[in-house]
């Protein structure tokens, strides 16, 4: 692993690995070694960064985050790599609710393309904004009026009424619409779970949007959507119609391998025995 975060860049990480590994192996040559190299590397970056006098938000970027390159699982199956028709169904079924006039289907330049079904008229519906995937490190925030919604992260105090779901009294909604999206999409996988520690770790923490406890947050809600689905995360509708990132992004070792695995760990998945949840799954998600 210590290879890896070399790899990655993660210079920060690799240091508190080794900390705690030379915790109960005191003199592990090998551990001492890769601490040495991590000190040094850190050294060199930060005094070569910091001459730069770079924003500090460039600068946590620098100095605690690794860097990964994105690129496609080269033993994906060849379900994942074409949308069947049942993907299809769930896409236009789940875009109805959002559009009037709105449908996916095969486009005549190849792949496939979102096209109007008929002629659009004044008034009509084209696209409403009702996705579940909205993160704020406010959102579970007190007293309510400093809070966000929990789904679409509206602050609660320009809301006509904050309202909360009856078994889940702590978390609240700008309105019913956005309680039936949470219920719909990810409010059954969450009830009943403590998240609120993950939720007061990213408040305020360095880096904000960028940060490991940040990113965690991100990952809590798409794989509560996920397990919540009940399909694979990938044919997920919410998913299966978009496209792998690549290129280079911003990683860390707590926000996107230990985090997401606890998150599964706590939602009951065994991330040793289901494939489902795979790492390369994740990245995928991700």
């Amino acid at each position: 692993m210590t290879d890896s975060l070399v790899d990655l860049d993660a210079t920060r990480e690799g240091l508190k690995i080794c900390d705690e590994a030379l915790q109960n192996y005191p003199k592990n040559k090998d551990f001492i070694s890769y601490k040495n190299g991590f000190e040094a590397t850190y050294a060199m970056v930060s005094l070569v960064a910091k001459q730069q006098n770079p924003p500090a938000l460039h600068l946590f970027l620098t100095l605690d985050m690794g860097v990964i390159s994105m690129q496609n699982y080269p033993w994906i199956p060849k379900d994942m790599l074409e949308r069947s028709s049942d993907v299809f169904k769930a896409c236009n079924d789940d875009l109805a609710r959002r559009s009037d006039v709105l449908e996916i289907k095969r486009s005549g330049l190849g792949d496939y393309g979102m096209f109007a079904k008929r002629d659009i008229q004044r008034g009509d519906k084209i696209l409403s904004r009702q996705c579940p995937i909205n993160i704020s490190s406010k959102q579970t925030r007190l007293p309510v009026e400093e809070a966000e919604c929990f789904n679409c992260c509206q602050p609660l105090r320009v809301a006509s009424a904050a309202c909360a779901i009856e078994c889940c009294p702590n978390v609240f909604y700008c309105s019913t619409a956005c309680q039936l999206i949470a219920k719909a999409y990810y409010h059954e996988a969450l009830h009943g779970k403590d998240f609120s520690q993950m939720y007061k770790a990213s408040y305020g923490a360095k880096g904000r949007d960028h940060s490991p406890e940040f990113t965690k947050l991100v990952f809590l809600r798409i794989l509560a959507t996920c397990v919540q689905g009940g399909v694979h995360p990938l044919k997920n509708p919410l998913f299966a119609g978009l496209l792998p990132a690549t290129g280079r992004a911003i990683w860390s070792l707590v926000g996107n391998v230990i985090g997401p695995n606890k998150i599964l760990e706590d939602f009951g998945i065994d991330i040793f025995a289901n494939a489902d949840y795979d790492a390369w799954i994740l990245n995928q998600l991700w």
